[in-house]
């Protein structure tokens, strides 16, 4: 008897702008064609060995431009094909309207995997399918500008109940548990990131259920520790010039990374800086970062949404994505203060800017987050204390 095939559908999970995202092409004012490594799969790099490609105004710099394979585009970088940019840090197929030249010449059906499904993110699960945005899309960006709600919580409360296994539906809870810590629209996103981490540390033993007046106790613990604003502060600048140093290095983002980096030497330089500027431009800063917390919280929603479970998680994976978000947030919040600093302002359109280009500089894989945080901090799980080092808490602003 020939065994039977489970065509049981998957259920599907999505963020509540999923649907309605379109890329903006040549209005995009970050374009993911340039200063990023475009990776090509094995299906594409077989097809573009197949397809020859010529484009009139190089004919004159390229010998033998006519026969050129599109694969020769492509350099092997970390065992995967990647498409070799040019001397402008830009896709080679990009035109100067910013439009991609494959595409007009062949169709969609000439691109990458990459390139068709960024910036969407699709994971699969034994019995859901999860769909969200990457924070490295500008138009992604808006949608939270212009959205109330990041995740239809119905749908995912209906969700939890229907996970059979074990193991998966406390993460599942876990995750939901991070979640409302954020989405309580009284604490700072601050406090809520370290409340977080704090269920999340307890919850290796299973935990994942509090009652209200447990929270409330949580909340008032956080509240009456001593955050000391200039050490979380020094240790930040020193995460956002560690994190954006290969970058610069390379050339890449300079035009959005050089007064950053050059304000942030000088103040990591500086030992009077701390003593005699510092409180009161950070308390300016403060007060038009508020302004930024509900953008802010919806891309923690939805980075937490989308990054802190995927398949082959356990509670491990789940902790050390957690931390990357935590420190993904302190050095965004490191690189609005300097933009402030430099600029005197933090409009939205900046805020995105910054979202945006640290999001990139950031979006490592998981293999590539492990060796960063083993070796830069000699431990793979944090201790709970330098979580809330680098988050840091804004009650006294």
């Amino acid at each position: 008897m020939a065994n039977r095939v489970n065509h049981r559908k998957k259920h599907e999970i999505k963020t509540t702008y999923y649907d309605k995202f379109q890329c903006l092409a040549s209005e995009c004012p970050i374009t993911c064609c340039k200063e990023w490594k475009i990776s090509v799969d094995e299906k594409s790099s077989k097809k573009w060995n197949d397809t020859r490609w010529s484009d009139h105004r190089e004919t004159e710099y390229i010998e033998n431009a006519k026969t050129k394979k599109l694969s020769e585009y492509l350099i092997h970088y970390k065992e995967a094909d990647v498409i070799c940019l040019n001397e402008k840090k830009e896709c080679p197929f990009l035109d100067q309207q910013k439009l991609c030249k494959l595409v007009l010449r062949y169709g969609d059906q000439i691109l990458s995997k990459t390139c068709r499904e960024f910036p969407r993110e699709i994971h699969e699960f034994k019995d859901r399918r999860e769909y969200s945005l990457a924070a490295c899309c500008p138009a992604v960006v808006d949608f939270w500008r212009d959205t109330q709600d990041v995740l239809d919580k119905e749908a995912m409360e209906k969700m939890e109940s229907d996970i059979k296994n074990n193991k998966e539906r406390h993460l599942y809870q876990l995750r939901m548990l991070l979640i409302s810590c954020l989405e309580d629209q009284k604490i700072s996103i601050e406090k809520a990131l370290l409340m977080g981490f704090y269920l999340l540390l307890e919850g290796k033993d299973g935990r994942v259920s509090y009652q209200k007046e447990e929270l409330e106790e949580l909340s008032q613990a956080v509240d009456e520790m001593d955050f000391q604003i200039e050490d979380t502060f020094l240790e930040d600048n020193a995460l956002f010039l560690d994190m954006t140093e290969n970058y610069w290095k390379q050339g890449i983002y300079r035009i959005f990374l050089e007064p950053l980096r050059e304000e942030a030497s000088r103040m990591e330089t500086d030992d009077g800086y701390i003593e005699n500027e510092f409180m009161q431009e950070y308390g300016k800063f403060l007060k038009v970062y508020r302004d930024q917390e509900s953008l802010l919280r919806k891309y923690l929603i939805a980075e937490m949404f989308g990054q802190l479970l995927l398949d082959d998680y356990d509670w491990q994976d789940m902790t050390v994505a957690m931390q990357w978000i935590g420190m993904e947030y302190a050095i965004m919040r490191q690189a609005a203060f300097l933009t402030f600093k430099q600029t005197g302002t933090l409009s939205y359109e900046q805020m995105k800017e910054v979202i945006v280009y640290i999001a990139r500089m950031t979006g490592y894989d998981d293999a590539d987050i492990w060796e960063y945080l083993e070796e830069s901090f000699q431990t793979l799980i944090w201790e709970w204390g330098y979580f809330a080092f680098i988050i840091g808490n804004r009650k006294g602003e």
